[in-house]
């Protein structure tokens, strides 16, 4: 992801409400399931990492990016920004 496409998204990502909680059970098949529902519907997603998480911020966050194919485009604070590039449609 180049720069400029990193900012637009950041700044896409100020206005978005939290769409998923990862808490003190890490990264599990319910929350990628989860994940996997709200990026049906949106390619941008804004996850809050809990206190009770206790691994690295942006090692969960790469982690549950992994998961559900998409990509981390910033980790602020306890917020974690994900996106995932939205199916191309060929007819």
């Amino acid at each position: 992801m180049d720069a400029t496409t990193r900012r637009s998204l950041k700044a896409r990502g100020q206005t978005l409400r939290v769409e998923a909680w990862l808490g003190k059970e890490g990264v599990h098949p319910a929350m990628v399931d989860t994940l996997a529902r709200v990026f049906d519907k949106s390619d941008l997603v804004k996850v809050r990492i809990g206190l009770g998480a206790g691994a690295e911020r942006k090692q969960l966050a790469q982690s549950l990016a992994e998961a559900v194919g998409a990509e981390v485009v910033v980790v602020i604070g306890r917020n974690a920004l994900l996106f995932k590039e939205p199916p191309t449609l060929e007819f």
